[in-house]
């Protein structure tokens, strides 16, 4: 039987007010997300960390070297090994920890971006180490840590503060340096740049901690391996469900 022009509009009219609801759920809760292939950027797969400059151009601590993408081109800044671990300071340098290496991203003549070592501030009983795992910028210097060194520089010296004991995860919460401690406990860094075991810590001292993070203005949030979570508010650790 032959469709007349007006049946055929109306028949696709009501086809769409019928579908156009399930077009709308399929589009809910779906972010705009665009996925990077390691062939596209021409790097390792494992990216650790992302950081954003105060310009907007994007790096990435990747295993073979730093990325550096602005939004279309990728850009990758050679060091003498893979980055782990980024932290910006107040006046916007970007600072990054690998393999058995630290140093920063600073701009050379042309203004291309480069990677410096400072391993040549290190002292030379202090330069064999591996991965620097961590790094974070505390009370006007950057602090390196490695497993069982922290490297701590101001600009212009470098101190290195050893454990017998591995150092595990950290972090910075309420302006306290906090860093659980293989065989101590979660501890804080004093000024004289020695460890105190935080109240209570030492039941973490074989157990894992993987996060420490602010809850709220006076407590953290204390994440274990086996444990579960806790509040900690610098005297007690309660269990947190």
């Amino acid at each position: 039987m032959y469709a007349r022009p007006k049946e055929v509009v109306l028949f696709f009219s009501f086809l769409l007010i019928a579908i156009a609801p399930l077009l709308a759920q399929k589009q809910l809760g779906k972010p705009f997300i665009t996925n990077y292939s390691y062939q596209e950027y021409d790097g390792n797969p494992v990216n650790w960390w992302a950081l954003e400059d105060k310009d907007g151009m994007m790096y990435f601590a990747n295993s073979t070297s730093v990325l550096q993408y602005d939004g279309v081109n990728w850009n990758t800044i050679e060091g003498n090994t893979g980055a782990r671990c980024m932290v910006k300071d107040p006046d916007g340098t970007i600072f990054v920890g690998g393999g058995g290496n630290i140093g920063y991203l600073s701009p050379n003549k042309t203004g291309k971006i480069e990677y410096v070592s400072l391993l040549d501030e290190v002292p030379e009983e202090h330069k064999d180490f591996n991965e620097v795992w961590e790094v974070d910028y505390y009370k006007g210097r950057v602090i390196f840590r490695s497993e069982f060194k922290l490297f701590c520089w101001d600009g212009e010296k470098m101190k290195v503060i050893v454990s017998e004991n591995g150092y595990h995860v950290g972090n910075i919460v309420h302006n306290t340096y906090y860093l659980r401690i293989w065989g101590v406990g979660l501890t804080r860094l004093l000024d004289d740049d020695t460890f105190e075991l935080v109240p209570g810590g030492e039941r973490f001292a074989d157990e894992r901690v993987y996060v420490i993070l602010p809850y709220d203005d006076s407590q953290i949030l204390i994440g274990t391996r086996t444990q579960g979570f806790f509040l900690y508010d610098g005297n007690e650790f309660k269990p947190f469900k």
